[in-house]
């Protein structure tokens, strides 16, 4: 797989992302709507990051400077980013992303962001591991405004 700045590989059209089959390139799905500047495998799937903020056949689909590929199209990453990713890692099961970005979906991030703790379930409010019906209680129970 092969990201960056280019409209063609091969003399195939493939804006940015392609594949290699060991015989020649393709595009990797509907290409992106702008440069790819960086791929990392996370949890078993192709990211990408750059300057892109949709697909380019598709420009409804907001993909907001990261995305996740599928193996038949690419997906948002969470709420994404509010400007331009230039690298992404992986460390101690997490991916981190930097780049000139200052928030990452609705947090603040100043140019760094680590994406969730893969070990730690959104909707598992109490920490008891199992999402059940404690934590819709808790949920319930915490309603309104936060402090």
């Amino acid at each position: 797989i092969a990201g960056g700045w280019f409209p063609q590989a091969g003399g195939v059209d493939a804006n940015g992302i392609a594949s290699w089959n060991g015989t020649a390139w393709s595009p990797l799905g509907l290409s992106l709507n702008n440069v790819v500047e960086e791929l990392v495998v996370y949890n078993g799937d192709l990211h990408a990051a750059g300057r892109f903020n949709s697909i380019n056949a598709n420009p409804g689909a907001n993909l907001f400077h990261v995305a996740r590929w599928t193996g038949t199209a690419w997906m948002p990453l969470n709420a994404g980013l509010d400007s331009w990713c230039h690298t992404l890692a992986v460390s101690n099961s997490r991916l981190y992303a930097g780049g000139l970005f200052t928030a990452a979906g609705s947090q603040l991030a100043s140019r760094v962001a680590a994406g969730p703790d893969p070990g730690q379930c959104p909707g598992d409010v109490n920490g008891a591991s199992p999402v059940d019906v404690d934590d819709l209680i808790s949920v319930i129970l915490n309603w309104g405004a936060c402090p």
